[in-house]
């Protein structure tokens, strides 16, 4: 079995949902070959973390926004404006590797906002999306970051 994780935070150091995005592709190469396509920005540690601990039956693609549009890494801004482009340009990337590796599952692990959901499914590829939050209460002082999803937020 293949399974390929899309981990926007995936980095072995760190915790919360970067770690989560690692944690995933670790515990399940003993049961399957593993693939994550993550940013360049885990790249070090990432690599650093594989060569301490001798694995090499995980296969790690990174993929990032052209610069040119990328505003979060030039002004430190608009983080979910970016995570959303991410998403929408790592479609074609997940496509081809599909393509050439075969994959039988697309697992969507991180980010876990159940508003940006990748389109990873194919012909015959399955897709699994989380762990995801969500139907939790918006606390006032988060209003205005959930507004545009309010109605659902309630």
């Amino acid at each position: 079995m293949k399974i390929l994780y899309v981990a926007f935070a995936c980095n072995p150091y760190a915790g919360s949902e970067a770690q989560c995005g690692w944690a995933w592709p670790l515990s399940m190469r003993a049961y399957a070959q593993v693939y994550v396509l993550t940013r360049n920005e885990n790249r070090q540690h990432i690599e650093r973390y594989l060569a301490e601990n001798k694995i090499n039956d995980i296969t790690v693609f990174y993929h990032d926004v052209p610069d040119m549009l990328n505003l979060y890494r030039r002004t430190g801004k608009y983080y979910h404006a970016y995570y959303l482009l991410w998403l929408s340009t790592s479609n074609a990337r997940v496509r081809a590797l599909r393509k050439q590796y075969g994959f039988q599952y697309v697992h969507q692990v991180t980010l876990g906002d159940f508003r940006a959901i990748g389109r990873y499914a194919g012909p015959t590829t399955q897709f699994i999306f989380g762990p995801v939050g969500g139907a939790q209460y918006t606390p006032s002082a988060l209003e205005a970051y959930a507004r545009q999803d309010a109605h659902g937020e309630r």
